[in-house]
């Protein structure tokens, strides 16, 4: 069964990610959404510093790249991001289940920064799955969004911050038309964190907090046991 890893850009994700994907027991495939994949594949882009060990992102998708291209299409990363559990998605359908199945004997990790908003649906379309959620303290989030920006536009409310702020708003409007109404950037922000938790706390099967339990996962990565999540593999 598939463990999907979801959470706010900038919440910690890519550290779970890592972790269990040096157990040896999965294949780990990151951010399969992201809009521009192929492109970050070809590129074989660099590791962001701000990922400590992590060298690269995209080993998994090495041996299946040329049929990723027929499955995985560019509006997956910027459009149909609210999706409810009786929505139809075929296409979002058939690429999760061709990486699943290319996963084989491993255990298919997913690692989301674009799923918050579609748990609904994921839970509904692959039910056995582990749905783990990742939540971090909204200013730090924020912070963390806006901090390579220039300080004097931090409050500007139509700043994307690189982070797809604008393209989330405009995806969710229609259910909650008050984020689009937002006077600085921080409020969009904690909006769409706030709604995040929500689904979150009701589609989870996991919630790991960056700050009580995610940094020290990282600190004693040696002994950090996943057996509520697989067998009794530790990292």
């Amino acid at each position: 069964d598939p463990i999907f890893i979801s959470g706010r850009f900038r919440s910690g994700t890519t550290i779970l990610w890592h972790l269990l994907r040096m157990s040896g027991a999965v294949r780990a495939f990151y951010e399969p959404f992201h809009d521009n994949l192929i492109d970050h594949i070809d590129a074989e882009t660099k590791a962001s510093p701000s990922h400590q060990g992590v060298s690269e992102y995209f080993q998994e998708y090495a041996d299946i790249k040329h049929q990723l291209t027929f499955f995985h299409k560019p509006e997956f990363g910027v459009s149909q991001l609210c999706l409810g559990p009786k929505d139809s998605y075929p296409e979002l359908s058939k690429y999760l289940n061709f990486l699943i199945e290319s996963a084989k004997d491993s255990i298919p990790v997913f690692k989301f920064v674009r799923a918050d908003f579609r748990l609904p649906w994921l839970r509904s379309n692959y039910p056995t799955a582990k749905i783990i959620s990742i939540r971090r303290n909204p200013r730090d989030n924020w912070l963390s969004m806006v901090s390579k920006q220039p300080q004097e536009r931090w409050g500007d409310p139509g700043l994307n911050t690189g982070y797809d702020l604008l393209i989330w708003s405009a995806n969710i409007d229609r259910f909650f038309p008050e984020v689009n109404q937002s006077v600085s950037s921080y409020q969009r922000s904690y909006y769409l964190w706030r709604i995040s938790c929500a689904v979150a706390d009701i589609y989870s099967d996991y919630i790991i907090d960056f700050d009580e339990q995610l940094i020290n996962w990282t600190v004693l990565s040696s002994r950090c046991d996943f057996s509520f999540l697989f067998g009794n593999s530790q990292v």
